[in-house]
């Protein structure tokens, strides 16, 4: 019997102390799972009356045995406690400021050199899935060897624990050693150096695998279809769009493959702005599925050069599509009319557009109360631009009644407005009286064979429909323009 021991239940009120030291330096980059059978362990050494087997350590925490040994060998690397015996086990709790001091032996100067780091490694894959040296060497030699940061290996270690399906860490790691040779190689050596070339890496694989999904081959891809894949990402800096928008390019090959693909975006880079893509975009609004000439590509430079925006072209080419006129020359002509009018911004071209849509609406209704269904022109359109500028709306109406019958109505129109306007008329009723007598004076000076009123004798002629051009403007809600569907 001992001269001194603590009575039955002593420890219960006891106190265990823990340095701050140990709060300090260790308690934030401890594992889940390992800290309740340290501080546990302290309690013993001062109380081996409450347990003195790992069983007992493991019954009083409600854990398993097997967590229990690897949160004491987690310790043992942290060198706060050494393993004196193994049947039993018996351990030495080790003051802190030994630990932090520096190591004596290379064996220890192994596990403790880089605490927090190892630390955090453990932490990566809790404590259910302990490492072995094995794993800390490597880990080591990622850093001394290969010169990679702490902070990108971590970032390595944890990305592929996520993307493998074996999450244990031997697998995770022998993973992460060829992965780490390979970045090294490639001049990547920090964090950000090594997540944007992880990065790159992943958005290949996933760009292979869509463009093998394109093509209709049905595999995973090879290694250098991968490298093709990350040098159209990171060296030619393609987007994935362009890219599986190129795949359709490769029909004209019997044999559709990476290095034909390979060959089409090569051509498309030395068009650094973009040309041919851009026209060949239009020429498909035009209703052509062709490639772009080298002449075609040298007018469109010189629109481009005008101040046409992309936009702007392809909307001309929109209306002329709906006009079923597709040829280049019309494109070309239509852009003309634009260029007269400053139309050069998608902006201004759609306003146009839409200001004259709605001017066209107008133009055919005032044609239907003058008794014809023929499509306004653009001249029909210009005169109504002129006469809203000038007259009533009211006026402008009855002067469409008035001329219902006459071959040509807006020239009709024209005449009437001008008429009343140097009569000095404004309102509906004087025009309307004014436009009676005047007919009746015509009927009358026609019926006796006087001369007629010189303002309404003039030559007419039968029209046709070609005599009229196409107006040009197409139905806004037809082109996703906006506006109401009719």
């Amino acid at each position: 019997m001992a001269l001194f021991e603590f009575s039955q239940g002593a420890a219960m009120f006891d106190v265990t102390p823990i340095e701050n030291m140990f709060l300090l330096e260790y308690l934030p980059s401890v594992p889940e799972g390992f800290l309740r059978p340290y501080l546990y362990a302290r309690m013993l050494a001062l109380h081996p009356e409450l347990g003195d087997t790992l069983e007992d350590i493991a019954r009083a925490l409600r854990m398993d045995v097997a967590d229990v040994e690897n949160a004491f060998l987690f310790w043992e690397r942290q060198g706060l406690m050494q393993k004196m015996a193994s049947n039993p086990p018996a351990y030495h709790l080790l003051p802190v400021r030994t630990a932090t001091s520096a190591p004596n032996t290379p064996s220890n100067r192994e596990y403790y050199e880089y605490r927090d780091y190892t630390a955090a490694l453990q932490a990566i894959f809790g404590a259910e899935d302990l490492l072995h040296p094995q794993e800390y060497r490597l880990a080591n030699d990622w850093l001394n060897v290969l010169g990679l940061s702490q902070e990108a290996v971590l970032f390595l270690v944890e990305n592929e624990k996520k993307r493998s399906k074996a999450k244990r860490a031997a697998t995770v790691f022998r993973r992460v050693d060829k992965l780490a040779a390979g970045l090294a190689d490639r001049g990547a050596h920090t964090f950000e150096e090594v997540r944007k070339l992880i990065a790159i890496d992943e958005d290949g694989m996933n760009l292979a695998a869509a463009v093998l999904k394109r093509l209709s081959i049905h595999r995973s891809p090879t290694e250098d279809e991968l490298r093709l894949a990350q040098k159209w990402l990171s060296q030619w800096h393609c987007t994935r769009e362009s890219v599986l928008e190129a795949c359709e390019e490769t029909v004209r090959s019997r044999q559709p493959s990476f290095a034909y693909l390979d060959k089409i975006l090569s051509t498309r880079r030395q068009d650094p702005e973009g040309a041919f893509a851009s026209l060949k975009r239009v020429l498909a609004e035009l209703g052509s599925s062709a490639g772009p000439t080298p002449d075609q590509l040298k007018r469109y430079a010189s629109w481009r050069a005008m101040g046409f925006a992309e936009d702007t072209i392809q909307l001309a080419a929109v209306q002329l599509n709906r006009r079923k006129r597709h040829s280049f020359e019309d494109l070309e002509w239509l852009l003309g009319k634009w260029a007269e009018q400053k139309l050069y911004s998608p902006e201004a071209a759609e306003e146009y557009v839409r200001k004259n849509s709605a001017l066209r609406q107008q133009v055919r209704a005032l044609l239907e109360r003058a008794g014809t269904e023929r499509n306004p022109s653009l001249a029909d359109i210009a005169l109504l631009e002129q006469w809203q500028g000038r007259y009533t709306q009211e006026l402008i109406e009855c002067a469409a009644d008035c001329a219902r019958g006459t071959q040509l109505p807006m020239k009709y129109m024209q005449k009437l407005l001008e008429s009343w306007s140097a009569a000095g008329i404004q309102d509906v009723a004087s025009a309307l009286a004014q436009h009676k007598a005047a007919t009746n004076a015509h009927h009358a000076a026609a019926t006796s064979g006087a001369a007629s009123n010189p303002a309404l004798n003039y030559q007419q002629r039968t029209y046709t429909s070609d005599d009229f051009g196409d107006d040009f403007f197409f139905d806004p809600e037809k082109q996703r323009y906006g506006g109401d569907a009719t």
